[in-house]
Order: C-alpha cells, then sequence, then structure tokens
C-alpha cells in the first residue's frame, strides 16, 4: 500500500526533480543553485526556500489545478515562487509587468486566479484582491530568506496526487491584441521537452547558464528552469543589457557555459565579431537562439572563435512547450549558405506540411503550413473554447496544432522556415495579432482594453505600412521604456 507521501505525488513535477534528495546532495554552498543581484542560493537553500513559499500559498488555500498569477521582476524570488506554486499543485501564470494596467488587469481577469503574487503597489492600481487571494512580493521574499536559513524545511504536499495530465502553467501570449490566448501546458509536456531538449543541450550539473529572459516569456522554462531541472547552476540578469560590451562581460566574469539568445539580440551583440575577441568566453560550450531567424554569418563569427562550441537552433511556440523542432550543429566546423534551417521533430514530436488546400505535402522542397502534433502538444487555450477549436486539426487520427508558419522539408529531412501565414507581425519585441475581422467588429474603447484605439485598415497583412503607422501603433501599446526616443 502506497504511503501518504507517495499518494499525494506519484509523478514527480518539475518542482519535485529540481529540489530532489539528488540535485541537493552533490552541491555546496560554493556551487549554487540560483544567483541573481541580491541571492545565492545553493540547492538546500533553494529548496527551504520554495517551501517556505509554498506553506504561505497553502494557507492561503492553493491547492491542486489552483490558478496563481505571478506578476514581478526577473528575480530569485520569482523563480522560487514558480517553483513553490507547482510544489503545492498549483498552476503558475507569470505575466508581464511592463504591459500597461488595463491590459493587465484584464488579463488577470481572464486567468480567474485563486491567488496573485505581485508588489503591493501594482495590488492597488490595479483592484486586486486582498487577504487569502493576494500575496505580496515582500511577503514571498521575507519566506525565501527564513526558508534559505531552515536546515530541515518540512515537506509540502498538495491533497491529490499529482498526475501526468494536470495543468504546470500557462502562458499567455506576448502583446496578443485580440482575445487572450493562455497556451495550458501539463506537466508530462514540461518533462517531455526538458528531457528530450536537453539530449543535444548536455546541460550538466557543471554547467553555468545565463538567463535573461523574463518569467512571463517561454525562454525562461529554457535559460532557467531546464538547467534547474538538471543540477545545473542559473545565473539571473534582471536587466538586459544595453551593449554588447555589458553582456559580454557578464558571460565572461560569469565562466557561463551555456547561452541562449534571440536572433536579433545575438546580431547585436556580435556585430561584426570584433567584440567577442575583447573577452575570455572560453568557458562557454553551447550557444543557443530560437524564436527570430539567425543569420549563419552571424553564428560563425561566434564558432570561428570557439571552435568547439556547439550551436542550437530551436523552433517552436508556447502551444508546443517552448520548442519541439531544432537544428543542432556539433562542434568543430562552420554553418554553410545564407540561412539556418529550424531542424528535426524531438522524439515524440510529429510534424506535418499542408499546402493551401489542406492537403499534406510529402515531398522536399515544397512549402506549406507546418503543423505540429505530439507528446509536448498544449492541452488548449484556458477559458477560449472557440479559439482553441480553430487552433487544432485531426489528421490520420492525431491532434495537430496550427502554427501558422510556412516552412518546407528539404531532401534530407531538415525543416525550414519561411515566414508567417497569418496577420501577426512583430512591434518592438512583442508578436501582435493584428486579428482584423475581430478588430473590425469592435469599436476602439468599446469594452475592449487589449485592442483599444487600433485602427486596423492601414495594417492589413501584405500592405505597404509607413513607419509613422508602426511608430504611433507602438507608442500606444507598449511598455515606456520600450519606446523611448520614438517621436
Amino acid at each position: 500500500m502506497a504511503s501518504q507521501a507517495e499518494a499525494t505525488r506519484l509523478y514527480p513535477t518539475f518542482a519535485d526533480v529540481t529540489l530532489s534528495d539528488a540535485n541537493c546532495s552533490q552541491r555546496d554552498e560554493h556551487s549554487p543553485a540560483l544567483q541573481d543581484g541580491t541571492h545565492r542560493l545553493s540547492y538546500r537553500e533553494l529548496r527551504g526556500a520554495v517551501r517556505a513559499i509554498a506553506r504561505e500559498l497553502q494557507a492561503r488555500g492553493i491547492d491542486n489545478g489552483d490558478h496563481v498569477v505571478l506578476i514581478g521582476p526577473h528575480t530569485a524570488t520569482q523563480v522560487a515562487a514558480i517553483l513553490a506554486v507547482g510544489l503545492a499543485g498549483g498552476v503558475f501564470i507569470p505575466l508581464d509587468p511592463t504591459l500597461p494596467d488595463d491590459q493587465l488587469r484584464a488579463l488577470v481577469a481572464h486567468a480567474r486566479p485563486r491567488l496573485t503574487l505581485a508588489p503591493a503597489l501594482l495590488r492597488e492600481r490595479l483592484g486586486l484582491p486582498t487577504a487569502s487571494g493576494f500575496l505580496s512580493w515582500k511577503e514571498a521574499e521575507q519566506s525565501l530568506r527564513a526558508g534559505a536559513q531552515d536546515p530541515s524545511p518540512p515537506e509540502v504536499r498538495p491533497t491529490r496526487a499529482i498526475r501526468p495530465d494536470d495543468v504546470a502553467y500557462i502562458m499567455y501570449a506576448a502583446g496578443n491584441a485580440g482575445q487572450p490566448k493562455g497556451a495550458q501546458i501539463e506537466h508530462r509536456a514540461l518533462r517531455t521537452f526538458f528531457e528530450t531538449y536537453n539530449r543535444s543541450a548536455q546541460i550538466t550539473p557543471e554547467a553555468r547558464c545565463f538567463s535573461m529572459g523574463p518569467c512571463h516569456s517561454d525562454a525562461c522554462l529554457q535559460d532557467v528552469f531546464l538547467p534547474l531541472y538538471f543540477g545545473a547552476t542559473v545565473c539571473l540578469s534582471s536587466y538586459l543589457p544595453t551593449t554588447s560590451s555589458l553582456l559580454l562581460h557578464e558571460l565572461s566574469s560569469q565562466r557561463i557555459s551555456h547561452f541562449y539568445a534571440a536572433g536579433k539580440l545575438l546580431t547585436h551583440i556580435t556585430q561584426d565579431g570584433s567584440p567577442l575577441d575583447r573577452y575570455d568566453l572560453h568557458a562557454m560550450r553551447v550557444l543557443q537562439t530560437g524564436a527570430e531567424a539567425s543569420s549563419p554569418i552571424v553564428v560563425n563569427r561566434w564558432l570561428e572563435r570557439l571552435p568547439e562550441l556547439r550551436f542550437i537552433n530551436a523552433y517552436g511556440a508556447s502551444e508546443v512547450t517552448v520548442s519541439c523542432i531544432q537544428f543542432t550543429k556539433p562542434a568543430p566546423g562552420l554553418l554553410a549558405g545564407e540561412h539556418c534551417p529550424i531542424g528535426t521533430p524531438h522524439a515524440g514530436t510529429s510534424a506535418l506540411l499542408l499546402d493551401a488546400q489542406g492537403r499534406e505535402i510529402r515531398a522536399p522542397w515544397m512549402v506549406g503550413e507546418l503543423l505540429l502534433g505530439g507528446a509536448q502538444l498544449m492541452r488548449g487555450y484556458w477559458n477560449a473554447p472557440e479559439i482553441t477549436r480553430h487552433a487544432f486539426v485531426e489528421w490520420s487520427g492525431t491532434r495537430y496544432y496550427r502554427s501558422g508558419d510556412l516552412a518546407y522539408r528539404d531532401a534530407e529531412g531538415l525543416y525550414w522556415f519561411v515566414r508567417r501565414n497569418d496577420e501577426q507581425v512583430k512591434v518592438v519585441d512583442r508578436h501582435v495579432s493584428l486579428a482584423l475581422r475581430e478588430l473590425r467588429r469592435r469599436q476602439p474603447g468599446a469594452g475592449n482594453p487589449l485592442s483599444r484605439g487600433v485602427d486596423p485598415k492601414p495594417l492589413r497583412t501584405g500592405a505597404r505600412v509607413s513607419i509613422g503607422v508602426l511608430r504611433d501603433y507602438a507608442l500606444r501599446h507598449q511598455p515606456s521604456r520600450l519606446t523611448k526616443g520614438m517621436t
């Protein structure tokens, strides 16, 4: 007969594995799990901190399947709080603190949280609930500090056994201008991503990983929680370095072995390659990119200077648990051609291409919409059944997600990204769905704070769009920190 502890956690979650005895026993105080500008926590200290925050959550009624919204900076406290939600059996929902108040308020309302963890000032601004429905950032910080000093923190268990198909988190699409789309990702899908992706990333307890990706984006799962899952050290940066010199200095001084940067950021810090010559980057073992297309010219500037560097180009979306297709270039050697492939599907992921008439494309070199299925697929969008219905298609008995991306497969079986196939553009640093028919149906200011004041007419797909239109759109809908100097 199973013990009470076994009965309440038969399936090890990402939080269980991160805080396991295996991770805690093989690291000491000189090899931290997590560090930022304020905290430096070993795995034992992190386990104590997470359990302390989890007890606070349980005291406020958090249990299996309860939604917990987190709004805050990219710090050790937020990482510990997310692990604490998982430990208590809840569903973590990270939101962007730089969003306008009306958009944040709308997302919180849509998420229907049992509890919100945010700064006290934000609670007052947004009119968030108090008492059991709110935990301030200061209270979470106090629990972290107290728990980190507890040599034998008591275990935390939810009421019911966590199952593989329980939802672990909900990730909202950044900057979406229509109805909120929160992808529900199950525990099994998250662990599948971790274990499959790491076959190429090769993160071990000796690895040191650098994270700039905020917790409200998929990047955080890749450069924070995946390394912690495998017992590595994670160095958090709570700010985005504004120059290549600042960032490269961090990578050098922290002796970073694994670094992830989206395509445009990688281009920015690499420049002509000369900044790389001014810093000792020989601790780096793996360079990872994704989210945006990366130029082989840029990647080769790293490979020329670090011949043993392993390069990974990852492709995916929130709906398929971060990334599910990847191209891995083992050392040594350089990339050829003008573009970089997105690679082949993860084990357990299936991909197919459909033409404009909905027929499967089997021949190489023919472009079609990329559909994705398999073990990393989301359950669906939270509280949005109609959008969920349109996002999926059944093909030969398998459920697929329609990515909205056009791609092709070459003769060797590698997939190559071509372009988007829908009304989605990128303004500043956010993907924005223009959703023309929806925006035309809704009048500006008519109770839809996520699309207030948007004039979709000049933003139709394929139309010529002036710099002034894009500038005005950015000033209306992006945080001020991202639009400084736009006049």
